[in-house]
């Protein structure tokens, strides 16, 4: 998929969910995205130096940082601590 991406054969979005590797979340299972900045640049680093940057440039390095399932998470959980069980979209992600 890197290569695809990087070839402009493919958009990163058109990857099925169960196919993205979420290195953050399996490296560090316990904060998922939510690692520190040094961390997540860190381990980002280390993607890209194993072959799977996907950005077209000179250098191949480059990753997607996809937030959406935790933006969906914490908006819903925010709605919930504020008495809403069941917040529209819009509100999760406000």
């Amino acid at each position: 998929d890197a290569e695809a991406i990087r070839a402009g054969k493919m958009k990163p979005t058109q990857i099925a969910a169960e196919d993205r590797d979420y290195y953050l979340e399996r490296k560090y299972p316990a904060c998922g995205n939510l690692v520190p900045r040094d961390v997540a640049s860190r381990a980002a680093k280390e993607v890209c130096d194993a072959g799977h940057g996907i950005e077209a440039n000179d250098t191949n390095e480059g990753v997607y940082l996809d937030f959406s399932s935790e933006i969906q998470s914490k908006g819903k959980q925010v709605a919930y601590a504020k008495g809403n069980l069941n917040p529209s979209q819009e509100e999760i992600t406000t």
